[in-house]
């Protein structure tokens, strides 16, 4: 497909025959819900759960919009809003979005909606779904068949229909590579989409002219990211054949991009903001989870007088991401960040429980105090919800946490100064008094059987290339 194709094609009007095929699919035509249902929930998700995805124009998706052009992506929003707040709809909504899906996959259809609603069926799946890593792949392949990837090198339509059309095309295409991006990173595979498709993304937000997105500035900072992350991946898959020097000197340059971006993106004055608040804290938060898995592994090439000053980082880092956390848990955000909650969550207990081994006793006392932070937070979102993405984390951190308590009573000898400030692995400073706390806290919030058990291995391994508790 030609750049000079892509206007056109998006921003035509759907024929009287096309609509008829469309109200075939439509859920509220069909009464899964009424309308009155359907709008409430399309409203809820433009209200919290497109913010956490920049994928949608509010102001182009309403309910005749979507239900018109795409039925499959209006039943995908009203699905995942009815997750959290009308959960009887959830599952028949759900069912009925698989099989539209299903059924235009098998014939081949490919449109613009059908991309969109893969992304959200993805962000927002089933916590034990398996299918992430595909329906992302299909994304791709049918964005790549719409010439998503081509740039625009035409002004926009003047009519503002149409020109939010293809706008959303675009913004698509880079939601659909941060989505490549981040599943890559968690599956150890790599990415398809090249950065040289993606063009300046900033620019695009701020193009003169343009309808105003609230969506659109989230959009340029993650994508803003998308070298650092790269080089990360590229570096974690190299990094054994790398020189010490050449190890330490690429990640203090990644270190020193990730700083410049929160500096950037999040500055302390509120009134230069440039996108909301929530959104903010969100997107603040996975560059200080991106920032402290940095600087840990920095800890394994750093010269030795680096070593304890590096070490103080991240701390500091872990206790910012930590009130980070409270902070997303307080305005409803980790609700709905799903299943990238889950791996930057438990990502920032793996680094604890490494770097906990290497501290002296006032250090692990902060460290574990991190931890308990983020495990309340995750137990006040998840609530009485079991199988919510919250619960899985929390029940993870208390293995983990169990993990250091056992590894701590096996080893009751004063550990042996290793010149970094901290105790050689495997021995433990002596710190009695720590331990005795987070017995008695494991007591209190143990929650795991057996049947849970097996739930949460299920969970871990649907997202996590290898189980987590292995990769120590």
């Amino acid at each position: 497909m030609s750049p000079t194709d892509l206007s056109s094609v998006f921003t035509q009007r759907p024929t009287a025959a096309a609509g008829h095929e469309a109200a075939k699919e439509d859920p509220v035509s069909l009464e899964f819900l009424s309308m009155l249902e359907a709008e409430n929930l399309r409203r809820f998700f433009f209200r919290h759960l497109n913010p956490m995805i920049a994928l949608l124009d509010p102001d182009l998706h309403d309910s005749s919009y979507m239900r018109q052009n795409s039925p499959l992506l209006y039943t995908a929003v009203l699905a995942v809003a009815a997750k959290f707040v009308h959960r009887e709809l959830h599952q028949p909504l759900l069912t009925h979005a698989q099989m539209i899906l299903n059924r235009a996959t098998n014939m081949g259809e490919c449109s613009l909606g059908l991309v969109q609603s893969l992304l959200i069926m993805v962000y927002w799946k089933t916590p034990t779904d398996t299918s992430a890593w595909v329906k992302i792949g299909i994304g791709i392949r049918l964005a790549y068949q719409l010439g998503l990837h081509v740039p625009r090198t035409k002004k926009l339509p003047s009519d503002d229909r149409d020109a939010r059309i293809l706008r959303s095309a675009e913004r698509t295409w880079f939601c659909l590579h941060c989505f490549d991006r981040a599943y890559s990173e968690i599956f150890s595979l790599p990415t398809t989409i090249r950065l040289e498709e993606l063009g300046d993304v900033e620019a695009w937000a701020n193009e003169q002219g343009a309808p105003k997105v609230e969506a659109d500035m989230h959009v340029a900072s993650a994508v803003s990211t998308a070298s650092a992350q790269m080089m990360w991946a590229k570096f974690r898959q190299s990094r054994d054949s790398l020189p010490r020097q050449w190890q330490w000197d690429f990640l203090s340059d990644l270190a020193a991009q990730y700083e410049r971006h929160m500096k950037t993106w999040f500055p302390d004055d509120p009134s230069t903001r440039r996108f909301s608040a929530a959104e903010e804290r969100s997107l603040k938060w996975f560059d200080l989870n991106h920032l402290l898995k940095i600087k840990h592994e920095m800890l394994d090439c750093a010269p030795p007088p680096n070593i304890p000053v590096l070490m103080n980082e991240c701390l500091v880092l872990a206790q910012s991401f930590a009130g980070q956390t409270e902070a997303i848990s307080e305005d409803g955000s980790l609700l709905y960040l799903q299943d990238t909650s889950a791996t930057h969550l438990s990502s920032f207990g793996l680094v604890i429980y490494k770097l906990f081994w290497r501290l002296d006793a006032r250090q692990q006392r902060l460290a574990i105090q991190t931890v308990r932070r983020v495990h309340q937070s995750c137990t006040k979102v998840a609530g009485t919800d079991d199988q919510a993405v919250t619960a899985f984390v929390a029940r993870f951190l208390q293995r983990l946490l169990r993990m250091i308590t056992q590894d701590s009573r096996a080893n009751t000898q004063p550990g042996t100064p290793t010149g970094d400030g901290g105790a050689a692995p495997g021995a433990l400073p002596q710190n009695n008094d720590l331990f005795t706390d987070l017995e008695e806290f494991l007591r209190l919030t143990a929650t795991v059987d057996e049947e849970r058990s097996l739930l949460d291995d299920q969970f871990w391994s649907s997202i996590l290339p290898e189980s987590a508790f292995g990769a120590q």
